[in-house]
């Protein structure tokens, strides 16, 4: 992971896949296309030995999703990872915030992304500390 001057960058490795598969016989109808999103983010020592950086929280919306997603992701040992799901569409926004020991925020970055059926390229987002947070 790249450590910049500025702030941190956030590797979000896009996976998305089909779902809506059903077992019973009933006919339904199918679900919207979902993403599987893994997760990856690695955090310089000096920041998580500080304490500026304990759990990543991040938002993904867009104009059809009616109601934010959000995920807590916990930071150990510097590294943040899980995998989570969202709608498959075009411009999602993804909103990254790291927050302290104290629950005060630190950290945030966005980046628009499209997702897509399949494997999805790696998208980044470098993260800027929050003014006042330190």
């Amino acid at each position: 992971m790249l450590y910049l001057r500025r702030g941190w960058t956030l590797a979000i490795v896009l996976i998305a896949a089909w779902t809506g598969i059903s077992c019973s016989s009933e006919v339904l109808p199918p679900s919207d296309p979902q993403a599987s999103i893994e997760l990856s983010a690695r955090f310089d020592a000096k920041v998580v030995d500080r304490g500026w950086v304990e759990e990543l929280v991040i938002t993904i919306s867009a104009a059809d999703i009616p109601v934010p997603l959000a995920f807590n992701i916990p930071v150990t040992d510097g590294t943040a990872s899980g995998v989570i799901s969202a709608p498959v569409g075009l411009d999602r926004l993804v909103e990254a915030a790291a927050f302290g020991l104290d629950g005060q925020e630190t950290y945030r970055g966005s980046t628009l992304i499209d997702l897509e059926e399949g494997e999805n390229p790696p998208a980044r987002i470098t993260m800027y500390p929050v003014a006042d947070s330190k």
